[in-house]
């Protein structure tokens, strides 16, 4: 077996970002070379929502082949991290937090970029005199048809906190041979051209827009003639903010502005009012909760001030000298005590730096040459409007800091042997090696997924000592929150459910009016005679496009409007879902009203607690196989419990998760080069509850049982 078919087989075990169902031997072939060359850093996840992952040792066959030599690099002053998590450019390479990369042009120089329609608003440096130049790229040209090469704005487009809108400020471009126009503010939806205008000054003022202060009105101001700071929702005439001649930042949350009075740097209400003053220096941004502002110094050295009351942060002993460059997009807020900033000089190279408020340090870019700097960072618009977990995990934890708990309470499978919390093994000898399994006590029915010759298969033992049946399926299997069904998909079309109490697998009808194959999402219902009740539900992903489709025996095919893929259905009729109609949120959802009850695009929602009270969260953006943090949310309100991580010098590497009661999860972690079985609780505790045990990045240690309703 080659080390392709290897990967193959452990990344069968990982839960997508979408749904919890495996990944196709296709899904990974594409991926199999990049993946070699990270599986220093990545770790494999389980698929579903019933099991962590064994050994792929144990069940990889021949050794694999021998991986290439790394090129040796130079030693680097600090340690090498993730990728900016914010939006940012580098060269002519637009990446995106959703984790797409961009062909942005850079003939004219690149200022700003925003998504926008199908493609990116650019600013460019083709005009002067505080001007720059607009476009509309797609696929990485220039739309001729719109805007116009001689439209000009003043300052950079500024995004609403719902993300539905753009604004910018239209001028006319310097030296233009056209008869003058007024300077007007334009807010244009953001999927269409169907623009809101205002003319806020006269012919040749230019000026910018600092940002919004609510979803309809933005404050912004004026240069020459005019001048001052104003605010205005492109309804009733602007409002001049007191005396101010300038503005840098808006924070929504608290209703207050960076501004300038004079030639200083200050903290305003919306009224005009100074709040405080930067004794030297520059203020640039507030961080995403409003809570700090970002100062630069002359000199380009940040300093960091509480928002409230102007009290200086001390400077961290373990951050280096720093020169920040541009002054403009040279530093981000990355989270709420994390800053992105970019370093260097043309002489020893640009980098970008993450810098924790804790005093950790890294790369999120290693220097490159250059006599300019090649990054660009855009923070991304605070939201007001939802509630959502912590940006930045705020319990972390370093694994030798942990105390020991108790011995997990579920069902564990090491190999071909199922341990139980009472000390009981039991031997399976499956066809194939297991990546999830599941028991039902009452009818001491085994039903195991395994992969044998690089097909998945599903395995049932009635009995350890029988001979099992196996059936083939398209991935990995499915359990009910009640515990009593399992159900997979054969051929991508047809939903099999197996009934704890049932003799033989039930096959509902297939599906056949979606292009492409579908994967099993969730099982709910009464599936005890599924060919005969009506009442046995199964829940099918489709990745493109971006749908589920909720069968009943009869194959009638209905779905929640609102959600594209789905990740669980709780106990209790609620659905978690993503949300089609806005990219990267995800929705709590009522399955008998298909009513929203909550949503958030800061995290994809995982799985509900036994009694559907709470939902497991991860983070929208993760790395190919792994995620470094996990959240508990309340269900009912979406507002967060807590969010575990390790820290920065001992990152964790976290595959799946399991509810082990209803407080409290199971997370497979590899951590100090070893993979743990940690316990979070709704308490907001942390321990550990099996580990070090030995493994690669690659070989997680074993395959769990989540603990089932009540």
């Amino acid at each position: 077996m080659n080390t392709e078919e290897q990967l193959a087989q452990a990344l069968a075990r990982r839960g997508d970002a979408h749904n919890p169902a495996a990944l196709t031997l296709n899904d990974v072939r594409h991926r199999a070379q990049r993946i070699r060359r990270r599986r220093a850093t990545t770790t494999a996840m389980a698929v579903g929502v019933v099991a962590l992952l064994v050994p792929l040792a144990w069940w990889a066959g021949p050794d694999p082949e021998p991986i290439p030599p790394v090129d040796e690099t130079p030693a680097l002053p600090h340690p090498v991290g993730a990728e900016p998590a914010v939006n940012w450019l580098s060269g002519g390479s637009y990446h995106s937090v959703d984790g797409y990369i961009a062909a942005i042009p850079t003939d004219h120089g690149v200022q700003s970029v925003i998504p926008f329609r199908d493609g990116h608003l650019v600013t460019d440096e083709r005009f002067f005199e505080g001007t720059g130049g607009l476009s509309l790229v797609i696929d990485g040209s220039r739309l001729p048809s719109w805007p116009p090469y001689e439209f000009a704005v003043a300052g950079d487009p500024i995004r609403t906190p719902d993300g539905d809108r753009i604004a910018w400020i239209e001028v006319d471009p310097p030296e233009a041979d056209t008869t003058p126009s007024p300077t007007r503010i334009t807010v244009s939806p953001t999927y269409d051209l169907d623009p809101q205008s205002q003319e806020v000054a006269e012919a040749g003022v230019t000026g910018w827009i600092a940002g919004y202060v609510d979803d309809t009105r933005l404050v912004y101001a004026l240069s020459f003639g005019t001048g001052g700071v104003w605010v205005t929702d492109l309804v009733n005439d602007p409002v001049r903010i007191g005396e101010l001649t300038g503005v840098t930042a808006v924070d929504p949350t608290h209703q207050r502005l960076i501004g300038r009075l004079g030639d200083t740097d200050g903290v305003f209400t919306l009224d005009g009012e100074r709040l405080w003053a930067a004794d030297e220096g520059t203020l640039r941004s507030f961080s995403p909760d409003g809570g700090w502002v970002l100062g630069v110094d002359a000199d380009g050295t940040p300093t960091v001030y509480e928002a409230a009351t102007g009290g200086v942060v001390p400077t961290p002993a373990a951050w280096p000298s720093l020169s920040i460059w541009p002054e403009t997009y040279g530093q981000a807020w990355e989270s709420d005590h994390v800053l992105l900033v970019v370093d260097g000089s043309a002489d020893t190279g640009w980098s970008v730096l993450r810098l924790g408020l804790d005093g950790t340090v890294e790369y999120a870019a290693t220097p490159v040459q250059g006599e300019r700097p090649p990054f660009r960072l855009f923070d991304a618009a605070p939201r007001v409007d939802e509630q959502q977990p912590p940006a930045l995990a705020d319990l972390r934890s370093r694994i030798n800091e942990l105390s020991r708990g108790d011995s997990p309470q579920v069902p564990v499978m090491v190999m071909r042997t199922a341990r139980f919390p009472d000390g009981r093994e039991v031997r399976l000898e499956t066809r194939g090696w297991p990546h999830q399994f599941m028991y039902f006590p009452d009818a001491d029915r085994f039903v195991v997924a395994t992969i044998a010759e690089s097909k998945y298969l599903v395995e049932v033992f009635d009995g350890p000592e029988r001979t099992p049946s196996v059936y083939l399926a398209n991935s990995g299997i499915v359990v009910d929150a009640a515990g009593t069904t399992v159900a997979w998909l054969e051929g991508g079309y047809t939903p099999t459910v197996l009934h704890q109490d049932a003799a033989e697998p039930a096959r509902l009808e297939p599906y056949r009016d979606v292009a492409g194959e579908g994967r099993l999402a969730a099982v709910a219902g009464d599936c005890s005679n599924a060919a005969a009740s009506g009442d046995c539900q199964v829940m099918i992903n489709f990745p493109s496009p971006d749908m589920h489709i909720s069968l009943r025996d009869g194959g009638h095919g209905s779905q929640n409007e609102l959600l594209g893929n789905v990740s669980a259905l709780s106990t209790t009729g609620d659905i978690l879902g993503r949300n089609r109609h806005q990219a990267d949120c995800w929705a709590v959802v009522d399955a008998g009203s298909g009513a929203p009850r909550w949503s958030t695009c800061a995290s994809r929602l995982d799985s509900f607690a036994p009694d559907g009270g709470l939902v497991l969260a991860r983070p929208l953006r993760s790395d190919d196989l792994s995620d470094h943090e996990v959240g508990i949310l309340d269900a009912a309100t979406g507002e967060a419990v807590g969010t575990w991580a390790g820290t920065a010098d001992d990152p964790w590497q976290i595959g799946l998760a399991v509810w082990e009661d209803l407080d409290s999860a199971l997370l497979q972690v590899r951590a100090e080069g070893a993979w743990w079985v940690l316990r979070i609780s709704a308490d907001r505790s942390t321990e550990i509850a099996a580990g070090p045990i030995a493994g690669s990045d690659a070989e997680p240690a074993m395959v769990l049982v989540p603990m089932l309703a009540p």
